[in-house]
């Protein structure tokens, strides 16, 4: 191979004065250009080095691959090398250690609370049943949940778990805890009008200064009096003033209405009355909650409690929030019970504003006592009398009478919840605090021998009554239907 070194030759005019013609091969594109020695870089363009070879080499091939530098590969920086070669073994150790971290996590990442083991069946209805236990007996303060008391007489190996829920636990939120006067404002003002005349109670007074009674009998009237002066249950006035009055009075006021027949006629036919109508049609609009509850305080009302009743059952959702250690909370349903419709047998008891209006509508009459055409007023109507509970002479007989001359007449009965005597609680929370500590320490023995105890049901029965001549009524008073058995039956 002929090979000519031209350092001065012209790209564009190159001419070698030889017997052969000579083709001139330069690699404008080479790759490894920018790496020519500086010694040639320093030159002019037009004193490049160059590679002359004959034309019928030149002719086997022109592939680039094929042209060979007199120079060499110039060598690649080992900084360059060191830096590749720690990059991938980052890479490599970055990808194991997250990979490492996340089959750390798998155990925790089962649950939404992060907490490593933690199943629904399990430790959450095992939580469920804690605080449910809890809330029967303690509505707030703190609790260790971690005492002997806490601990639960139940499997939680089933994948489906279940809890106990106590109908009395609704009752008890409704008629005794959430009975203040700023939580009886607040949903007095959500109730429609349908609900105001249905709820489970009994009046005495159209006003709060108590000028316009409604008791049914006159010794209900002096119950009210002496008992149930400071529950705002008891007054229309606390309830009027937080609805629409508009919606109210198109709905059961004008002409024949029930409100308009049983109290509104006579209100406007007295100054009082009057002033009374106008103050409370306008009172929802014109005060604020706080307000309202201030005038409720300001007429000494202390609360305002509805009283028991078999209508409807009442429902009720419970929850609560669970934070785990990293802040995280988590919302737990503790229960759920949805309202249901029953038989109503206690409306014998009380039958609730609306009956009571619908019966003063159908009879023409005004249900304030002090009205002119009131029921009390001659020809005098007993309501107790329209439940059809006399026999056929007129006389109340059996399980009626007796209920009659101990209590008191039908449709004029209080039935308020009472709450638990403090004495019997903290009896009771001794005794399973005791009970629990000494299982505790005794988890064996003394367990089996409680769970050896059978279930047993006692009939206390006085001696009077072991007399086989005798028959026993239910004694349940708001049933009347079923006749005497030999033997006492359950209350």
């Amino acid at each position: 191979m002929l090979e000519v070194l031209a350092t001065t030759a012209s790209v564009s005019s190159l001419q070698c004065p030889l017997h052969k013609s000579f083709r001139l091969f330069w690699s404008l594109h080479d790759p490894l250009r920018p790496f020519v020695p500086k010694r040639v870089t320093g030159k002019t363009p037009t004193s490049l080095p160059m590679h002359v070879r004959p034309q019928h080499a030149a002719d086997a091939s022109d592939a680039p691959s094929q042209f060979k530098s007199s120079y060499g590969a110039p060598p690649i920086a080992r900084s360059s090398l060191v830096l590749s070669a720690l990059g991938c073994v980052y890479i490599g150790l970055s990808t194991a250690s997250s990979s490492w971290y996340l089959v750390q996590l798998a155990p925790s990442f089962q649950n939404d609370l992060w907490w490593v083991g933690y199943s629904a069946s399990g430790h959450q209805a095992l939580m469920i049943d804690v605080f449910n236990t809890i809330l029967t007996t303690q509505a707030s303060g703190a609790v260790n949940i971690l005492a002997p008391r806490w601990t639960m007489d139940k499997s939680y190996h089933d994948p489906q778990s279940t809890t106990e829920i106590r109908r009395t636990y609704a009752r008890r939120l409704v008629l005794l805890d959430l009975t203040s006067i700023e939580y009886a404002v607040l949903n007095l003002r959500s109730l429609t009008p349908t609900w105001t005349v249905s709820m489970s109670t009994q009046t005495c007074w159209v006003d709060l200064n108590h000028e316009f009674e409604l008791a049914l009998t006159a010794a209900r009237q002096q119950r009210c009096v002496d008992l149930y002066q400071s529950n705002g249950a008891v007054y229309i006035e606390t309830v009027l003033r937080n609805q629409n009055w508009d919606q109210y009075i198109q709905m059961y006021g004008g002409d024949n209405g029930i409100f308009t027949i049983a109290i509104q006629t006579w209100l406007a036919q007295v100054p009082s009355g009057q002033a009374w109508l106008a103050a409370t049609a306008a009172a929802r609009r014109t005060t604020s909650v706080a307000q309202e509850a201030a005038y409720w305080h300001a007429h000494n009302l202390t609360s305002f409690q509805l009283q028991w009743q078999n209508s409807f059952q009442t429902g009720v959702g419970e929850t609560i929030l669970v934070k785990n250690a990293l802040g995280l909370t988590y919302e737990i349903g503790l229960k759920k019970m949805s309202q249901l419709d029953l038989s109503w047998p206690s409306i014998v008891m009380n039958c609730n504003l609306l009956n009571e209006m619908l019966t003063m509508q159908a009879l023409d009459r005004s249900l304030v006592r002090s009205a002119t055409n009131s029921y009390t007023q001659p020809p005098v109507i007993n309501p107790e009398d329209l439940l059809g509970l006399q026999d056929g002479d007129g006389n109340y007989v059996a399980q009626i009478g007796l209920f009659r001359a101990t209590v008191g007449p039908y449709l004029a009965v209080d039935m308020y919840y009472i709450d638990v005597p403090p004495s019997l609680l903290s009896l009771y929370n001794a005794f399973q605090d005791a009970l629990y500590a000494t299982l505790d320490n005794q988890p064996g023995s003394l367990q089996a021998t409680l769970d050896a105890i059978p279930a047993i049901t006692f009939t206390p029965t006085p001696p009077a009554w072991q007399d086989p001549t005798l028959n026993f009524y239910g004694g349940n008073p708001m049933c009347f239907v079923y006749g005497p058995l030999p033997y006492v039956q359950d209350t």
